[in-house]
């Protein structure tokens, strides 16, 4: 629900609420004009008479969509000219003073604490001044009434308020949680476009089926079944890519998952290809929901001839898998705001993300895939080094000409040249002296499951984009990794808009 229809929505309410307090009135003034009428008032019961049609017509008036404030207003003046009709005359039994004690709380509680304290004023002031007139109450007795007409008032008064608080903090909870709640499905959104751009680049195969047909695979997948892109898998049948004596298994494997909601065991599956080609391929699945329907998640590496799986030589620290190209011309500042979202979507919510990109636009020569992997890696690196702590990430980029001694420290020694240079730190743990040794000499940080592969891997990356990288950092003062690439030259300028 938007402000506007939250609007609404409390315009309607205080409507019906006023229309409920105009049948009440209607209701009370009826039952005390037949009260005089029997006890033989009836020019009172005459008067309420005439009243009770004011108030229908008030009421249709408002049904009708007239002024709520208006509505408001002109209810509130039927009581204070009965009441005080009643305070003047003395009423049937002589103590029609009495009903005046109600005007702060009906002003207050119909037209809020500001119009109700002004009505009640009025018809303070209306009751000082009639009174010698129209009333033979002497002074002593109406003083003790106007105290008790303070009293009420004030009563009147700090109750309306506290209402109006406790409505404005509920308005304030409401607005809050629907802040809230947009924000999430904003990243919700958000968070599947990274997740299938994230799954798009991956360097193995992945694809996603239900109800037995494909409805995704990533291009890694489409390249093992030689589909010619993911268009050629998805919405295709699950068994044309499968030998025929796997169905059977394959069934009884969809089934297990459905009732267990548990991944299934990793098995050798043969696959056949759209160039009718067959290929063993180990296979990982795993039960997922997507947009609240059971779905299938899988992954397929292909095997050697001795069913082990086949890892490529970039895996083993050699050279970069030959299915990358590296000779692609990289506009690094858009590449950096193209996965902005991303990298904030991998940070937690202690943590601000700072970035200072160079002023004129800076390319290199390269793969994108794999930048966008390396600076994701160095960001995920700093995200475990701040831990659940509050801290702060900042990206930057920058053109610097580097002469040969400047990579001492690097992590390998270029040419003299123009050098793009991409600084990605953190206010984060940092690494005393021999972290640092162990990290330069084992590829390992301080989480070495998942920091140190990430860092392995980047520094492939840097290599086989022709680069270094050089790591700043102390214990307790955070980290600071600047991968210098070089530079495509003469393709420096200012960026547009």
């Amino acid at each position: 629900m938007d402000i506007s229809d939250s609007v609404a929505t409390k315009a309607a309410i205080k409507s019906q609420m006023l229309q409920r307090c105009l049948l009440v009135s209607i209701l009370f003034v009826a039952l005390f004009g037949v009260t005089n009428w029997l006890f033989g008032d009836r020019l009172l019961a005459e008067f309420e008479l005439a009243m009770l049609f004011s108030l229908a017509g008030l009421m249709l008036w408002g049904y009708l969509g007239g002024s709520a404030v208006l509505v408001q207003n002109f209810l509130i003046l039927h009581p204070i000219v009965l009441f005080a009709t009643l305070f003047f005359t003395g009423g049937t039994i002589g103590i029609g003073f009495i009903w005046s004690f109600g005007i702060p709380f009906i002003g207050c509680m119909v037209a809020g604490t500001r119009a109700g304290l002004i009505w009640t004023l009025l018809y303070a002031a209306l009751i000082a001044f009639g009174t010698p007139f129209f009333s033979d109450i002497g002074w002593l007795k109406l003083l003790y009434i106007g105290l008790a007409y303070v009293s009420f008032t004030m009563i009147a008064l700090f109750t309306a308020r506290s209402m109006e608080q406790v409505e404005f903090y509920k308005d304030e909870l409401l607005s809050d949680a629907s802040r809230q709640l947009k924000h999430g499905h904003h990243l919700l959104s958000e968070s599947r476009v990274n997740h299938r751009a994230l799954l798009d680049v991956l360097p193995f195969a992945v694809g996603i089926h239900r109800e037995e047909r494909w409805i995704y695979c990533n291009p890694a997948a489409a390249n093992l079944l030689q589909a010619g892109g993911p268009e050629g898998v998805i919405g295709t049948s699950l068994f044309d890519c499968l030998a025929v004596h796997e169905w059977e298994r394959v069934r009884e494997r969809i089934a297990q998952m459905e009732q267990t909601g548990r991944p299934a065991p990793v098995e050798n599956v043969s696959l056949v290809c759209k160039n009718a080609a067959t290929i063993s391929v180990q296979v990982q699945s795993f039960p997922v929901l997507i947009e609240s329907e059971l779905a299938f998640l899988l992954t397929a590496e292909p095997l050697d001839r001795h069913g082990e799986v086949h890892k490529p030589e970039s895996e083993n620290m050699q050279e970069p898998d030959a299915r990358y190209e590296y000779d692609t011309v990289i506009a690094l500042n858009a590449m950096l705001c193209r996965i902005e979202s991303r990298i904030r979507c991998s940070l937690t919510e202690q943590i601000v993300l700072r970035m200072k990109l160079a002023s004129v636009e800076i390319s290199v020569l390269g793969n994108e895939s794999k930048l966008q992997q390396l600076m994701l890696n160095l960001v995920e690196n700093s995200v475990h080094a701040i831990g659940q702590n509050h801290g702060e990430i900042h990206i930057s980029s920058g053109l610097r000409y580097m002469k040969r001694d400047s990579f001492c420290h690097a992590s390998a020694m270029l040419d003299e040249g123009e050098y793009v240079l991409i600084e990605v730190s953190d206010n984060g743990c940092g690494m005393d002296p021999g972290q640092q040794t162990k990290l330069l000499s084992q590829l390992l940080s301080v989480k070495e499951s998942v920091r140190g592969k990430g860092l392995s891997v980047t520094l492939e990356i840097v290599k086989a984009l022709h680069g270094s990288i050089q790591l700043l950092t102390a214990a307790g003062k955070g980290a600071t990794f600047r991968v210098y690439l070089p530079a495509v030259k003469g393709s420096c300028h200012t960026p547009h808009g």
